[in-house]
């Protein structure tokens, strides 16, 4: 099923509650006990409390593109959710908006994901990087050292 088929109410301002209900629909329990283990999530761990429902990045991204026209008001639901894959789907909703806001604001979250979990920002920087708005890389990489810095910032778009 194609992810635009599951926006019903209007393609144009979808909403918060469509996106969840999409996500809901590749929830893989096997996937969210992995993810849990992965991010610490127990008592005492840095991820403690953080809530998974098994989704894998690539499914979260790819389901996004269907939500391009999402209202901020909207997004910002997302990021109040206790679930880390939608949160995740809204950065994801984020990440190309054209405010210099939006940059800041998705950077510093990005940073603060970094200061849980170095190697998944790193994961993620590697990906995107190139095509990030550099207002919002700069604000994601601040705390890295200058060399690690200085490369991500020296990624490029491709042709």
């Amino acid at each position: 099923m194609a992810a635009i088929e599951l926006i019903k109410e209007n393609p144009l301002n979808p909403t918060a509650l469509e996106f969840s209900g999409h996500i809901e629909k590749y929830r893989s329990p096997v996937e969210a006990m992995k993810l849990m283990r992965y991010f610490k999530t127990g008592k005492g761990q840095y991820g403690e409390g953080d809530v998974f429902m098994g989704v894998r990045m690539g499914q979260i991204f790819e389901m996004a593109k269907a939500y391009i026209h999402m209202p901020l008001e909207e997004i910002e639901l997302l990021l109040q959710s206790p679930i880390h894959e939608i949160r995740t789907g809204a950065l994801k909703l984020l990440l190309n908006d054209r405010e210099d806001l939006i940059h800041k604001a998705t950077g510093w979250m990005l940073r603060s994901a970094g200061q849980v979990n170095r190697p998944q920002l790193q994961k993620f920087l590697d990906k995107y990087a190139a095509t990030m708005p550099r207002t919002l890389l700069r604000y994601s990489i601040e705390h890295f050292d200058k060399p690690l810095r200085s490369h991500y910032m020296g990624l490029k778009r491709a042709g």
